[in-house]
């Protein structure tokens, strides 16, 4: 494990026991988003826990970088595609209700979601057409 992952991780453990981060259950504020993701990457991938998500034939990555300048990064690797993996380029903000909201270029469409805490100690990001289960979090080098 590197050395930037170890004090991310105790980082995070850090602001769990001081209460800095939500407990499992709640939905993070926007201070803790913000402190959370800034010069970070989120590795993720959509959850098939629906009959609407029935056409996931194989899990799908994510990898979002989310930088200090408020621009972001996100990359779909779809190991079952002939194409590859797809790359967009946007930005990122937390709204006043803590919402993650990310918007990719060219549209610039800005969706927003909520993370949640679990009681598994993991992460979801909520309140998109699907949900999606953060698999870890990492200081970009």
């Amino acid at each position: 494990m590197s050395h930037r992952w170890v004090l991310l991780l105790a980082g995070l453990l850090a602001l769990i026991t001081a209460g800095g981060v939500a407990q499992a259950g709640e939905r993070l504020g926007k201070g803790e988003m913000v402190r959370l993701l800034t010069g970070t990457t989120m590795k993720a991938h959509f959850i098939k826990e629906s009959s609407e998500q029935e056409g996931f034939t194989s899990r799908v990555n994510l990898r979002f970088r989310f930088r200090s300048n408020g621009r972001a990064e996100k990359t779909t690797q779809r190991a079952a595609s002939r194409l590859g993996d797809f790359t967009e380029q946007g930005s990122w903000s937390v709204n006043k209700d803590g919402k993650l909201c990310l918007s990719w270029e060219p549209a610039n469409k800005k969706r927003c979601r909520f993370v949640e805490a679990r009681p598994d100690g993991t992460w979801r990001l909520l309140g998109g057409k699907y949900e999606i289960a953060v698999d870890a979090i990492e200081t970009n080098h």
